[in-house]
Parts: structure tokens; C-alpha cells; sequence
């Protein structure tokens, strides 16, 4: 089954969006439907009648870097590649909204997102302890949308306080 994919989500389809995330249980709590409204970018993948079957947002800016996160796609319709396009989407929209650089934080043990990363293109910044002091590892990647940008200074500002990972943590 062919999906649909739409960088302009129509209220209710944001709405949508927002109820599958909950849904997923991807999440330690609840989504922040407040913080999810404030996102930047929400591509949604639609299936042919309309309804939502995948989201992605890139969330709210910090001047000109933002976080990509957000990523869920209905079990039913996994395995399709529609999370990589949902990420293609997210960058691409992000790129034209005149951002210069991606991140995000992934659970290091989260494969399948790991994997969907390194396709598009993120590139490892390094492993961290979680903030939230659960003792699990993070992930952290980055993915440059121009040419000279400071990458790696934003980077650090953003991991500064948090704790390296010990090696095969």
C-alpha cells in the first residue's frame, strides 16, 4: 500500500499524529501535546484514505538548530520504509525553514532508529548517560544542513553537562 506524506498537517491530522505517538508507548509519559504543537516541522505519513499512520517532527527551534524526534509509525504499516522517508521529509523541510543543524538522542539499545539515522545520513557525536539518571546509555547524532556551520560547538554546549559513557557500557 502505497503511503501519502504531507509537510503541512491539517489540524486534526496533527491531532492524529499526536494521539498515535501516545499510542506507541515509546514515551516515559505522556506526550506534551504543548511542546509537540510548538514543533517546527511535523511530517505526517497518511495512508490512502487519510488517516495518520506515522509522524515525525523536528521540535521546537533553538535559533538555528532544532531536535528531530518524534519518530513512530503504526505497527501495521512498519517495515515499508516509511520511517526513513518520514526522516527524509523531516530534513528536507528543515533545510527549507533555514535551520543548520540537526540532533538527536537515541537509546543506544534502539536499533531500528539507530539504523534509520546512520541511513540518512546522521552522523555519531557520542554515548552519554542518561540525564534522567535511569542508567541507560544515549545515543547522540547530528546532521549538518549547511556547509560551515559550527556543528561541534553546538554539539558540546548541548551535551556539556552531561556524563560520557563508559567504553561497552
Amino acid at each position: 500500500m502505497t503511503l501519502n506524506y504531507s509537510a503541512n498537517p491539517t489540524a486534526a491530522q496533527r491531532t492524529e499524529a499526536a494521539d498515535l505517538i501516545d499510542s506507541g508507548g515509546q514515551l516515559a509519559e505522556k506526550l506534551d501535546r504543548t511542546k509537540f504543537a510548538r514543533s517546527c516541522v511535523v511530517v505526517v505519513a497518511l495512508e490512502k484514505i487519510g488517516r495518520v499512520v506515522g509522524v515525525g517532527a523536528v521540535k521546537k527551534r533553538r535559533g538555528n538548530i532544532a531536535e528531530v524526534g518524534y519518530l513512530i509509525v503504526d505497527p501495521n504499516f512498519r517495515r515499508r520504509r516509511s520511517a526513513q522517508e518520514l526522516t527524509r521529509r523531516r530534513i528536507e523541510a528543515a533545510r527549507e525553514a533555514g535551520l543548520e543543524l540537526l540532533f538527536t538522542n537515541v537509546r543506544s539499545d534502539n536499533i531500528e532508529s539507530l539504523g534509520n539515522l546512520r541511513k540518512a545520513g546522521f552522523i555519531f557525536w557520542g554515548d552519554f548517560m542518561s540525564a534522567y539518571h535511569t542508567g541507560r546509555v544515549i545515543s547522540w547524532y547530528y546532521f549538518p544542513l549547511r556547509a560551515g556551520g559550527q556543528c561541534e560547538a553546538h554539539l558540546a554546549r548541548l551535551t556539556r553537562n552531561l556524563k560520557t559513557a563508559p567504553p561497552n557500557a
